[in-house]
């Protein structure tokens, strides 16, 4: 529970007056009310919201300018693409953002996402990855990996989103921690054995989803990969 005072007073008003006029707020800081909703303080987030950077976005945006239906259309476009180019029925799309770099062993770079993960996500955020899987226009699944919410390492690199404020800021459907992507690309294999796998091979930005990606290559028998940056380019 947190508590805001807020005091008026003057110059004529004498200490019990003054006491009269203090009022204390009781302000529920509830995740679940969302970041629209009507909690007067908000837990930050792994970058700015309406909530509480209204000097930056307007409800409803994610970065400023963009709400979050246009990433829903974005990456509706991206399948599409995929569909027309593809003759296979089964499709999986992995975009990882970039991941954190440091210049010593305590001291980062100044942090650049990944331009493909950030147009089709609007997350600022690194060591994520976006997954699409579809097998048509109409059966398309966006899961969003993000790190899960930390408080010891927050202190250290900011807030985190985390795995369950993650629809309702990007409006992405199946948010899940970043530690299982592994097992969700692993177990989409093996029920789909004619996967398509689109996937950056050349420029990959993050060397740890690209390590899971390699694993789960090497472990599992389905049909092929290509290489995505051409499809979202056009």
């Amino acid at each position: 529970m947190f508590y805001i005072s807020r005091v008026t007073r003057n110059k004529s008003c004498d200490i019990k007056a003054w006491r009269k006029t203090c009022t204390t707020v009781a302000a529920k800081n509830d995740p679940e009310e969302g970041i629209y909703g009507k909690e007067k303080l908000v837990e930050p987030f792994g970058q700015p919201t309406p909530k509480t950077h209204p000097h930056l976005l307007k409800v409803g945006e994610v970065i400023p300018g963009l709400e979050m239906d246009e990433f829903a259309v974005r990456r509706q476009n991206l399948v599409n693409q995929i569909l027309r180019t593809s003759t296979d029925s089964q499709h999986m799309v992995v975009i990882p953002s970039s991941q954190r770099m440091y210049m010593t062993e305590k001291i980062p770079y100044l942090f650049r996402q990944n331009t493909d993960f950030l147009y089709f996500t609007g997350c600022l955020e690194p060591d994520s990855a976006l997954v699409i899987t579809a097998t048509n226009e109409n059966n398309v699944e966006n899961s969003l990996f993000l790190r899960k919410r930390d408080k010891h390492a927050e202190l250290w690199d900011g807030p985190r989103t985390g795995v369950e404020r993650a629809t309702d800021l990007f409006g992405i459907e199946n948010p899940l921690p970043i530690t299982s992507l592994g097992q969700f690309i692993s177990s989409f294999f093996e029920k789909n054995k004619q996967t398509m796998l689109w996937y950056d091979f050349v420029g990959h930005f993050n060397s740890d989803v690209h390590k899971v990606i390699r694993n789960c290559l090497d472990t599992s028998t389905r049909k092929s990969e290509h290489i995505i940056t051409p499809v979202i380019q056009r």
